[in-house]
């Protein structure tokens, strides 16, 4: 499932014809690669603008060249690409459409106009306007069918749009012309009479006028209403009414509908009056970018409000014509409100709530929802795309959902040309608890044991016929019924391999993770089966044993704390000891959350301090003593912490000793054998100081940033209260003290030397 769905005319979101001038083509490259910048979408837009005139001359000159054909290209896939992506900005549709009717004629030029109502069909006025294109180009064909069609499309869309009387008047005006008497002309006037429209009175007494032409069945269709008429009358059969009598009735029954439609109109304008942001334009997707959506954000609260109205007459009386009304009021709503994911969920709330049929229900929400995902709703706000996935589980669309979300997982994880770090890790977590419910527990813990063996290039020395026989059960468990299986979702071996390759270091953890929570899992429904139990307890251990020492896990804060957890739950004092050492001591985790580790640990040492007790053989635990040490903040008294940076867990030591090695080995190229016992004792001093002495050595030179240095701090080298220099104050002649003198003061002020980006960046992926 494609997650871009753009319609086909629009399929291509990149400019692939590059002007040859310098202007246009730097504006260009800048939109390629930030095709959010509204800004720089408009300056070009101005830079294509001068040449359109030189164009048009050309095109009356009977000589267009290559280039020009090349510039026209130009234009065309710039307007395209921008409105791909922005399909609500109505102003450069209208712009497209001028361009196109100036350097390639009539005909491209409604066939943009086509394009603008199929990709916005919420558009008024872009639909007055294509409904005129038809006119007028069409006017010598006379294609009836081709204009009505138009206007029904427009009016399926917009006929209950309080400002949608511009589209009415065209239709009303093309079939009035037609015929005074039609049928299709009445059917107009029937629904626009009922709808609360701005120039609801104007259409009320135009149909006052022709409706006597009709007969009285065509106008009161409901057979009911048209016997309570006949009966108020003292007739038996409505052929007993006189043609004054038809004629009152007709009267009587449009009045009580305008009455209606008068107070529903009145009821809504005193939002309407408020709302002066209708339209999506070049200023609200620029101060989208820029947060600053001031007007928007005043008008919200009357469209909510405005909402709340209409949708509760829906509520109290459900009908179509009112259902019809709260869709296209959320819908004139979601233009300038487009990025809004709340309101976009109001609307879909309340589609799931109407009295429509299930299978209806499921179309109007899908089509919202591929619609929006990738177009409007930011790419790190998923609320949506996830409740888009809790549809198509609903639904018992399984193999969709799934398709959908490792479509996302592809395009956050770069596809499309950047990484998306929070969004990629919530759809991927996403799509594995997605498997978690869909599949069986032991077809789960295969798949992702067998997915993190092959991430980390691990091959078991025994897999080939075990590898079968899974399979093979695997298989059996999808196509053969078992009253065991839970299995929902069939996962090919292509897909799993697709999946590995867009993992990351940081979903590996996700994954692993899960995979060791359903192990535990079994293990807790496994309470009657002791060898089970024990089997999957060595398990989660033996796996701990074997992948700890990866460097996506040393940074993995679930990885732990499930480690953590597990061996808590089994009472293993003695595990959970060796763990919380391990996490002080070769992990490369945030101080706060070893810190919080330990205060753990402190808790549980206390919570169980005669179990400690005996596992210290009757001492105290080092855990009670210093915790307050081990979670200080100074390096003077935290030596887990120095400990812990000095164990190769901190790429400041590491880039300095690589660069003392180049520079050893660099001196020995060079100087060859004067300077080998020279550089031979340094390394030997620099072995002697140790790991703990080099990282305080490098601390006491960074100036409050981890990673700057000086070359040397100023000091005072006649310190008082040291080195012999006390003052006894018990003496009474005391002299003054000589003024303090300084070293290294000249290098205070030197530039600072920042670190190599190449030194400090982490890869994202393996």
């Amino acid at each position: 499932m494609s997650v871009t769905n753009l319609p086909k005319d629009l399929e291509s979101q990149t400019i692939t014809q590059i002007s040859k001038l310098s202007t246009v083509s730097k504006l260009q490259h800048v939109v390629n690669s930030h095709p959010n910048n509204l800004q720089k979408w408009n300056q070009l837009f101005t830079e294509l603008n001068k040449l359109i005139d030189t164009i048009a001359t050309t095109n009356n000159s009977n000589d267009i060249n290559s280039d020009d054909n090349d510039l026209k290209q130009d234009i065309h896939n710039s307007y395209k690409a921008l409105l791909s992506r922005f399909p609500y900005l109505t102003e450069y549709w209208k712009k497209w459409q001028s361009v196109e009717l100036k350097i390639n004629g009539e005909t491209a030029s409604q066939d943009i106009l086509r394009m603008a109502v199929e990709n916005y069909p919420n558009s008024i006025s872009l639909w007055t306007q294509y409904l005129s294109s038809i006119l007028i180009h069409d006017k010598d064909k006379t294609d009836t069918e081709l204009f009505r069609n138009a206007y029904k499309q427009a009016l399926i869309h917009n006929g209950y749009d309080f400002n949608s009387h511009p589209i009415w008047d065209m239709a009303i005006e093309f079939e009035t012309n037609q015929s005074k008497q039609s049928k299709e002309l009445l059917e107009l006037y029937l629904r626009i009479i009922k709808i609360p429209l701005y120039q609801y009175a104007q259409y009320y007494n135009q149909f006052s006028e022709i409706n006597k032409q009709f007969e009285i069945q065509q106008i009161i269709t409901s057979s009911d209403q048209l016997n309570q008429y006949v009966n108020e009358f003292g007739k038996n059969h409505l052929d007993d009414l006189s043609l004054l009598e038809k004629h009152q009735i007709i009267d009587d029954f449009t009045a009580s509908i305008f009455s209606n439609t008068q107070s529903r109109v009145n009821k809504n304008w005193q939002f309407e009056s408020l709302l002066e942001t209708q339209e999506f334009t070049l200023e609200i997707g620029i101060s989208n970018n820029n947060n600053n959506n001031n007007n928007i954000a005043k008008e919200k609260p009357i469209w909510i409000n405005y909402l709340h109205q209409e949708i509760d007459t829906y509520a109290k009386k459900p009908n179509n014509d009112q259902f019809e009304l709260v869709c296209t009021l959320f819908q004139r709503c979601l233009i300038p409100n487009c990025y809004d994911s709340e309101i976009w969920l109001k609307y879909l709330d309340f589609i799931n709530n109407s009295s429509l049929s299930k299978q209806e229900k499921f179309d109007k929400q899908q089509e919202i929802y591929i619609n929006i995902t990738a177009k409007l709703i930011p790419l790190d706000n998923n609320e949506t795309r996830l409740k888009y996935v809790e549809l198509l589980i609903d639904y018992e669309k399984n193999q969709e959902a799934n398709e959908y979300l490792f479509s996302w997982m592809k395009l956050f994880s770069g596809g499309s040309k950047k990484y998306y770090k929070a969004s990629y890790l919530e759809i991927t977590k996403e799509l594995f608890n997605l498997w978690i419910k869909l599949l069986d527990d032991e077809q789960f813990i295969t798949i992702a044991e067998s997915m993190i063996n092959k991430y980390f290039n691990i091959h078991e020395k025994q897999p080939r016929k075990e590898k079968d026989e899974g399979t093979a059960n695997n298989n059996n468990n999808n196509t053969t019924p078992n009253s065991e299986s839970k299995s929902k979702l069939e996962l090919t071996d292509s897909l799993i391999t697709s999946v590995i390759s867009f993992l990351n270091d940081e979903s590996i953890c996700i994954l692993t993770v899960l995979y060791l929570k359903q192990l535990q899992h079994q293990q807790s429904q496994s309470q009657s089966q002791l060898e089970t139990k024990q089997s999957q307890t060595i398990k989660i251990r033996k796996f701990f044993n074997k992948f700890n020492h990866e460097k996506c896990f040393k940074t993995s804060i679930q990885f732990w704390n499930f480690y953590f957890q597990f061996e808590l739950t089994q009472n293993h004092w003695k595990n959970l000891k060796s763990l919380i050492n391990h996490i002080k001591f070769n992990t490369q985790l945030p101080k706060i959350i070893i810190d919080s580790f330990i205060e753990w640990m402190y808790e549980i040492s206390n919570d169980n301090l005669i179990n400690f007790l005996k596992l210290n053989d009757g001492r105290s635990d080092e855990t009670i003593i210093m915790k307050d040490l081990e979670i200080s903040n100074s390096l003077y008294y935290n030596k887990t912490t120095i400990k812990r940076h000095a164990m190769k867990n901190n790429y400041i030591i590491i880039n300095n000793n690589n660069n003392n090695n180049n520079n050893n080995n660099n001196n020995n190229n060079n100087n060859n054998n004067n300077n080998n016992n020279s550089n031979n004792s340094f390394d030997k001093k620099r072995n002697n100081i140790g790991g703990e002495e080099e990282f305080l050595r490098l601390t006491s030179k960074q100036i409050g940033h981890p990673g700057i240095f000086v070359d040397a701090v100023p000091q005072i080298t006649n310190r008082l209260m040291l080195d012999g220099n006390d003052i006894d104050l018990t003496q009474e002649n005391l002299s003054i003290p000589p003024l303090p003198m300084f070293k290294n003061v000249e290098k205070a002020s030197q530039p600072i030397k920042y670190p190599s980006t190449t030194t400090t960046t982490i890869t994202q992926t393996r």
